[in-house]
């Protein structure tokens, strides 16, 4: 029985797959949600034992997102950190990119020891990010960095763009490295 986790894919589509008798897990990305100008940001993904699946699907459609939830500030040890910060005059923040950019590492490694991953997305979505390092309790703004909705796919060199609809790409083993 494979284990498989489902990555902010729709209620009816876990639903199912209970009903059939899978073994999954539900995650998310995470979602965007309402911040203050200026205050710390912090990431509410969750990917209950990412690095044992065999199986990982993602659903990355934007119109699909999962409602907002608050998010999890990461507790920090000392005075230094680095965290990010809303943009200037923004209201929101959405770490669904960053966040499954910073997981890429071991959903390759799921890849590279035999696991399958599905995604569902379409077009390019560039969400920007300002990153903040605190020292000696003074804050420095560090270069905004943009990240995409396909930066953390193991292929950098996907074109999306040039994909026709209902296009099915597949990933060989000998084009990932870790």
């Amino acid at each position: 029985m494979p284990q498989i986790l489902l990555v902010d894919v729709d209620e009816e589509t876990q639903r199912r797959l209970e009903e059939d008798g899978f073994n999954i897990d539900i995650g998310t990305f995470g979602s965007k949600y309402r911040v203050i100008d200026s205050k710390e940001c912090g990431f509410n993904h969750k990917l209950p034992f990412l690095t044992e699946k065999d199986i990982i699907v993602v659903d990355m459609n934007k119109e699909n997102q999962r409602p907002s939830i608050n998010p999890l500030i990461c507790q920090w040890v000392g005075s230094d950190k680095n965290t990010f910060v809303a943009g200037e005059g923004s209201l929101h923040f959405n770490p669904r990119n960053l966040s499954a950019f910073n997981h890429s590492a071991e959903i390759l490694r799921n890849l590279n020891r035999g696991g399958i991953v599905i995604v569902f997305t379409d077009k390019v979505e560039e969400e920007t990010y300002y990153p903040v390092e605190v020292s000696n309790g003074l804050r420095k703004r560090i270069k905004p960095m943009k990240v995409s909705n396909f930066d953390w796919l193991p292929n950098r060199h996907l074109n999306p763009e040039n994909c026709i609809d209902g296009k099915e790409i597949f990933y060989r083993k000998a084009l990932m490295k870790v």
